[in-house]
């Protein structure tokens, strides 16, 4: 068994996934020394900033690089027939990144971020509590069906994996920020879908 390009690239997706899904994991298991969501005291805040940025931040971009290169080079690899694999995966695509732009937009950069701000209940928040990562996901596995590709589907599970699980790191920083009103909403719109 020889080791080839696509092995690399997927290795360096799951590599990138998996260790964005420790970090999930040390922010849940560890509140109090969380780092995402970025605490909100002063120098946890820089220091996590700065390690979200510099160190997280490009792994999710090599990730995502490392997928995007999987589908043109494992295209077809999955055996679907032509027209489930376009349909299904530019419909997925194309909802699930609308969907998650519009939660982009509606939050702003700011706050999409990590950093604190007022509760959205307008646009898609009025749907669900997380349309950024439900979008996330119909992108990651619209993309997997357009390339047909089992590498590429391989790589996306684990990212789908992380973006259902960064709701359980944000809920309890989300309450204690917003109070009230966030457990109000919480009570009216499902965390997903």
């Amino acid at each position: 068994m020889s080791f080839g390009l696509d092995d690399a690239l997927l290795g360096v997706s799951l590599l990138g996934a998996l260790l964005s899904i420790g970090v999930l994991a040390q922010s849940i298991a560890f509140p109090g020394s969380r780092v995402w969501p970025v605490p909100a005291d002063a120098d946890r805040f820089n220091a996590s900033r700065i390690f979200v940025n510099r160190a997280v931040t490009p792994v999710i971009g090599l990730s995502a690089a490392a997928m995007l290169a999987l589908s043109l080079i494992d295209f077809g690899s999955l055996g679907l027939p032509t027209w489930i694999h376009s349909s299904a995966g530019a419909a997925l695509f194309a909802a699930g990144g609308s969907f998650g732009w519009m939660g982009f937009r509606t939050l702003g950069f700011e706050i999409s971020t990590g950093n604190p701000g007022d509760l959205q209940v307008r646009g898609p928040y009025r749907i669900s509590r997380n349309p950024q990562y439900v979008g996330a996901v119909g992108v990651l596995i619209g993309l997997a069906l357009l390339s047909n590709s089992l590498t590429v589907l391989l790589a996306a599970v684990p990212w789908c994996l992380w973006f259902c699980i960064a709701p359980l790191a944000e809920e309890s920083w989300l309450q204690a920020l917003l109070g009230d009103p966030y457990i109000s909403y919480v009570d009216k719109t499902k965390r997903y879908l």
